[in-house]
């Protein structure tokens, strides 16, 4: 365990800053070492206009694409953990409408790793409403790659993945991750649709013109709001305390408590280095560390994982220092264009990482 106490004052001032300059309407932050929080601490705004509300400790964030580990990921190697899916399987095999125009030999790792060929995006709520319009939709697109070749981001490939979920559980994904991930775990401040009590204490998101009105405790993500608030993409909310709760079992490799979500086998194939077209790492869903200098590098170890959300959301983990990071902004309040939650994150995890590996002093 490290001796020296965490800067905390240090920890404050990048949150501040990061409110003082715009990057950021608000920040709440929770670091992790040895299962013990060592740091708590938040700034700035839960909502800025049409007058400024405080944000106080305890808050709902909108996660934006941290669903895609947090849940989907997550429920997909629960499936495989349980012997009702095997990520080599091709994704038709789950979804036979998905079995065509190209797409009946991607499998369930290439959408995990963003492998598919899928599009990144398509602004699919313009034209489309609720999670079966878009399902379909999806299943009768044309690959933009061939599947393996190219590492694109792609939010339809775990929309896709959502439904897989669906699929193959008989469940709704919502109520899928909260009977098996969540409620296990004793994340009881963590889900999708915040319920209409629960609104006033979720931080804010975009002034938004195609909705024409402020978002706040509902999901911001345009086409998960088009699919009904649940997606595997986007849509999960969830508090820091919520979400030290499962870097703890991650941290444990899968254990909690008494317990144990994934087995040991499911866990470390998840984090196994999946050697990507583009040289780069990449885990089952999670990202690894990049190449020095990226956005991505966050904590010290070669084998630090995480993820980012578009609203300013991040997880960061490194099992070498036994330690975790867990950042919530609503970086794109009220306006996603003066949004800089990448130099809130480095400058944050700068800060951590050392502390967490100190530079040795010249001999």
């Amino acid at each position: 365990m490290i001796s020296t106490p965490i800067p905390a004052a240090m920890l404050d001032e990048a949150l501040k800053s990061a409110v003082n300059r715009g990057a950021v309407a608000g920040a709440e932050a929770l670091v992790l070492v040895e299962d013990q929080a060592v740091y708590h601490g938040s700034a700035g705004f839960l909502r800025k206009i049409p007058k400024e509300i405080p944000l106080k400790a305890g808050c709902w964030f909108d996660l934006a694409s941290l669903t895609k580990v947090v849940c989907t990921t997550t429920a997909i190697m629960l499936l495989a953990d349980r012997g009702l899916v095997r990520i080599d399987a091709p994704a038709w095999s789950y979804i036979p409408e998905f079995g065509c125009r190209g797409k009946e030999r991607v499998t369930l790792r290439h959408l995990l790793t963003h492998t598919s060929g899928l599009v990144p995006f398509k602004p699919f709520f313009r034209d489309h409403r609720g999670k079966q319009d878009f399902y379909n939709v999806i299943a009768a697109m044309d690959l933009m790659a061939e599947p393996g070749k190219a590492r694109v981001y792609s939010d339809l490939g775990f929309i896709m993945l959502g439904w897989v979920v669906e699929r193959v559980s008989g469940e709704f994904l919502d109520r899928f991750a909260s009977e098996n991930i969540f409620q296990p775990l004793g994340m009881r401040d963590t889900f999708f649709r915040p319920p209409l009590s629960k609104r006033r204490r979720c931080a804010a998101t975009e002034d938004c013109p195609f909705r024409k009105g402020i978002i706040q405790g509902e999901v911001h993500d345009e086409n998960a709001w088009q699919m009904g608030g649940v997606s595997g993409h986007a849509g999960l909310f969830s508090t820091v305390e919520d979400l030290a709760i499962f870097c703890r079992m991650m941290l444990a490799e899968g254990c909690f408590g008494a317990g144990r979500l994934l087995s040991r086998d499911a866990f470390r194939q998840m984090l196994s280095p999946q050697h990507m077209p583009d040289g780069n790492l990449q885990a089952l869903g999670w990202w690894f560390k990049r190449r020095e200098g990226e956005a991505t590098v966050f904590l010290p170890s070669d084998h630090s994982f995480g993820h980012t959300g578009f609203t300013g959301t991040s997880i960061w983990i490194d099992p070498v220092q036994k330690a975790a990071v867990i950042l919530l902004a609503n970086a794109i309040h009220p306006h996603r264009e003066t949004a800089d939650a990448a130099s809130l994150r480095k400058q944050f995890h700068q800060v951590v990482s050392g502390w967490l590996q100190p530079v040795p002093a010249p001999a």
